[in-house]
């Protein structure tokens, strides 16, 4: 299991990049420190990139993923948009399936198979070689992590 992670305060994102064997407790573990890192701001989009990765995820990280939103939202924090890059039609489910979840909050989830389609429907197009290559940057990162 690797997930490595950088953040962008000029595009207002952060990047996972999960490698080998990945689950929800991984992604989870990120994120917690993800949260403490300085760069980090409230409202920052957050995409996780699976292409790499063999997902290992169950229904006890969706319950868990849920009670982190639940749990936020209890806290004030609104939930940022967070975006899936994987071919895996089990991550594409587990996205709408937290989407149709009822809440008073708009929480906005959805899995791509493309780095182009997350950018179009994050209305970034404008953005798009810049993230782009703040995407491969983080993709070399965890390379030689």
């Amino acid at each position: 299991m690797t997930v490595c992670y950088n953040i962008s305060p000029d595009l207002n994102m952060v990047i996972y990049v999960c490698r080998g064997l990945v689950n929800g407790a991984d992604i989870f573990k990120t994120a917690d420190i993800v949260f403490r890192d300085e760069r980090r701001r409230p409202g920052m989009i957050t995409m996780i990139d699976l292409f790499y990765a063999v997902e290992n995820f169950y229904l006890e990280d969706l319950h868990a993923s849920i009670k982190r939103i639940e749990r936020a939202l209890e806290e004030g924090i609104v939930p940022e948009p967070i975006v899936f890059l994987s071919r895996s039609k089990g991550i594409h489910l587990w996205a709408e399936t937290i989407q149709m979840l009822p809440s008073k909050v708009l929480f906005q989830m959805k899995a791509f198979d493309s780095m182009d389609e997350a950018i179009v429907w994050l209305d970034l197009s404008a953005f798009q070689g810049e993230i782009i290559k703040f995407w491969h940057d983080c993709i070399a990162l965890s390379e030689n992590s």
